[in-house]
């Protein structure tokens, strides 16, 4: 992780509707235009393993990190700057 990027940070369990997909190709496009951020993912979920693959394949591997469960949310919100939340309806 680079120390002078921006930390977007988000929790919520793996799963179609939370939209990771969605964060993970935004995150492609801004880093394609220069932004220099790292993604921090908080949760589990089936489509982990998925999303995984998806940030590798879009050559996120070294600006996302997949954090699993995490039991202390004010403590993981306090090391973002961005808290991002995505939902698909």
């Amino acid at each position: 992780m680079h120390t002078e990027c921006v930390v977007v940070g988000m929790c919520s369990r793996f799963e179609e509707r939370k939209g990771h997909r969605f964060l993970l190709e935004a995150a492609q496009r801004l880093k394609a235009q220069g932004c220099r951020l790292q993604h921090r993912l908080a949760g589990d979920g089936s489509l982990r393993p998925s999303m995984e693959k998806t940030a590798t394949r879009l050559g996120l591997k070294d600006d996302v990190q997949f954090l699993g469960f995490v039991s202390d949310i004010p403590t993981f919100l306090s090391q973002v700057d961005i808290s991002r939340s995505t939902l698909t309806i």
